[in-house]
């Protein structure tokens, strides 16, 4: 079933077998998922050692452990030694319950493996971003010019959301920049709305506007509401003032997409600080 879906899936009944396809993952930065299922008495490596050293030498690497459901002493040895999670493995002695009991173990292990392959997803995506993070930290460093900063965060943005558009303030209204061809939205500052607080304090705002009406008015009507409905705005703040505005949305995704919103935060400081600087040079290269 997962190698169908291109996931990778190894079976042995080695234990050195074991670490070495796992010491294989991690070293092209995958984290793998054990199962250990080892039902026979005459096992070279118990079990319950072979958890042990996997938590000792690899804590990142989840493992779950299947143990007869009545092995009250193994189960906890277990969970104490480092397993995320025992399920019971069923009893073929049990002639009429064991088809059905192997059938909801099944279930219940494709359950939770899809629930930690998920986590891992988030893991790497987060992951990512924090790379990407970086790189975008050394590019605006090397920044020259103001309205290439606002393009770099809005690409890094963009990364992360399916939509997202540069607002720039000019005079009462927030116009958008590349947004259509011949076209920019306006949205007006002098009506109370969750733009003209996020510039007025420059603080990042994640969630639900409450104005949903302005919403659809000035912005939504041009561009169509987003699936989800949570939205992003990344005041670019210099000085006391946030000349630049990013908003972004998931657009038509459904995907739930990781945010780390300390991580946003950090960003927008960077920013202001480079903001700042570019704008220092420029005056004290003015100078006669």
């Amino acid at each position: 079933m997962y190698k169908s879906r291109g996931t990778p899936v190894f079976c042995t009944e080695r234990a050195e077998e074991v670490i070495h396809y796992v010491n294989r993952f991690l070293g092209k930065s995958i984290i793998p998922l054990v199962v250990i299922d080892n039902h026979r008495d005459d096992a070279t490596t118990p079990p319950e050692n072979l958890v042990a050293r996997l938590k000792t030498d690899y804590p990142e690497v989840p493992i779950i452990n299947l143990l007869p459901g009545n092995d009250y002493q193994r189960t906890l040895q277990a969970i104490r030694d480092g397993a995320r999670a025992v399920l019971p493995r069923p009893s073929p002695q049990e002639k009429e319950r064991f088809i059905d009991d192997l059938i909801l173990l099944l279930e219940s292990l494709k359950s939770y493996l899809d629930s930690c392959m998920a986590e891992q997803r988030i893991f790497r995506q987060k992951g990512q971003l924090l790379k990407d993070a970086g790189i975008l930290s050394r590019k605006i460093r090397r920044l020259k010019d103001p309205r290439e900063l606002s393009r770099e965060v809005l690409s890094f943005v963009s990364q992360i959301f399916e939509r997202a558009y540069l607002f720039i303030q000019k005079g009462e209204m927030l116009l958008s920049e590349g947004l259509f061809k011949d076209k920019r939205v306006g949205i007006p500052l002098l009506v109370p709305s969750v733009f003209q607080e996020v510039l007025e304090k420059g603080m990042i705002f994640w969630g639900i506007p409450a104005d949903g009406e302005f919403m659809e008015k000035h912005l939504y009507c041009h561009i169509g509401p987003p699936e989800q409905k949570g939205v992003l705005l990344l005041p670019l703040v210099r000085g006391k003032r946030s000349p630049a505005l990013i908003y972004a949305d998931h657009g038509k995704s459904s995907q739930d997409v990781p945010l780390d919103m300390a991580l946003l935060d950090m960003i927008s400081s960077h920013v202001s600080l480079v903001y700042d600087n570019l704008f220092m040079r420029r005056r004290l290269s003015a100078r006669p």
